[in-house]
């Protein structure tokens, strides 16, 4: 199996997140960025696209979007729950610490998930000195009362809802002033994952296009509806045959979501992207590196990284993999409570032994360490790292 980036040895792993944690520690204490220090802010803002419809079809595509970013120290931050997952500590509604320009990274949740998923990744961005904003992407995640199809089947729905969410966010009386332009990044998991990567001149397939490649391979995960679907392909058939809002997006997908202001990306266990092609990307595709899972469930693991090397590698040059052992899928989901742990142990439950928090603790800080050097002003972009 090739991997552009080996992961060395478990003991290794860890003496080389602990020296990084440290040297971004130090980092900080050495900057004076004020961040490193700051409570985490948070606020959701009921945003909405106009240009697109909502699923049933009446009014404008919702884009409800959670912010952190760095508030006063002073401000007192309070657990947040959801479900049997635990979100990490924020201040809803907390001023802003300062009037600085920051860099703004976008988190893209996975399959049937939200933006709150993601939050024990935006904080550690925000204690580093970032802006981090996530949308639930409608009709694909657990905020709405029902899902609908094509918020599974039209992954390029949800690259657009990125775009649109920088545009709306960089026009925001408060936010928008605080945001360097200049310096924005995504990071998606799963099918968040597979979604950010187009904004990075990925090619994501059309709806057809994905048919004729399952017709070769219909046994890939890739081509299964997963396991948070509730409905059949007979569903998606139907809704193909005479829905105006599905056949509207599936028209949208036949185009190209690159959107050249994201200066690099971040794709943690990336589904779909086994049945990516050579002709998949854009020649000169920004930054890409991607976190892949050794023992993933939903994620063909030497399929993705064989897809990585013929449709990702050649287009962008600093692309760069690692994988990570003895995690799984879900180890990237938010942490559980005890109650989640005995009771939902599919998602909570980490059985290859790689512990969650830890886990999250060493992806945060190869976040980190990326972002600063590939959104940087006076370094080369998206250099790869020695994993």
């Amino acid at each position: 199996m090739s991997r552009l980036n080996p992961e060395p040895s478990t003991a290794t792993a860890l003496i080389r997140v602990l020296l990084l944690l440290a040297m971004l520690l130090a980092a900080f204490a050495c900057s004076g960025d004020p961040a490193a220090n700051s409570t985490v802010g948070r606020a959701h803002l009921a945003l909405e696209d106009a240009e697109r419809s909502h699923w049933s079809g009446d009014g404008s595509r919702p884009l409800q979007t959670t912010v952190w970013y760095p508030a006063p120290p002073e401000v007192a931050g309070e657990e947040w729950r959801g479900g049997v997952f635990r979100f990490g500590h924020s201040a809803l509604n907390a001023p802003f610490l300062d009037t600085a320009r920051r860099p703004l990274i976008i988190v893209s949740h996975g399959t049937g998930g939200s933006a709150a998923q993601m939050s024990w990744l935006a904080e550690q961005l925000v204690g580093a000195g970032f802006i981090v904003a996530g949308v639930n992407h409608h009709g694909n995640t657990v905020t709405e009362v029902r899902q609908w199809p094509g918020g599974f089947i039209q992954p390029w729905e949800r690259t657009r809802d990125v775009s649109v969410l920088i545009d709306q966010l960089l026009e925001h009386p408060d936010i928008g002033p605080r945001i360097d332009p200049e310096r924005l990044g995504a990071v998606g998991f799963s099918l968040g994952g597979y979604s950010v990567l187009g904004l990075a001149g990925v090619h994501l397939p059309s709806y057809e296009v994905w048919q004729q490649r399952c017709g070769e391979r219909a046994d890939s995960h890739a081509c299964q509806l997963p396991p948070e679907a509730d409905f059949s392909f007979d569903d998606v058939q139907s809704m193909q045959a005479s829905d105006p809002a599905f056949q509207a997006g599936l028209k949208r997908g036949e185009g190209r979501f690159h959107d050249e202001r994201i200066g690099a990306v971040y794709a943690i266990a990336p589904a779909l992207v086994a049945l990516l092609e050579e002709n998949d990307s854009t020649p000169g595709a920004q930054a890409i590196r991607m976190l892949l899972a050794e023992n993933d469930e939903q994620i063909e693991l030497e399929a993705t990284t064989a897809a990585v090397e013929r449709a990702i590698r050649p287009v962008s040059s600093q692309a760069s993999l690692w994988v990570m052992e003895g995690a799984s899928h879900y180890t990237y989901l938010a942490p559980c409570t005890l109650r989640g742990r005995l009771l939902v142990r599919s998602l909570c439950g980490d059985p290859w032994g790689r512990n969650r928090q830890a886990a999250h603790a060493a992806v945060g800080a190869d976040v980190i360490d990326y972002f600063s050097h590939a959104l940087s002003h006076n370094e080369s972009q998206g250099a790869p790292l020695d994993h």
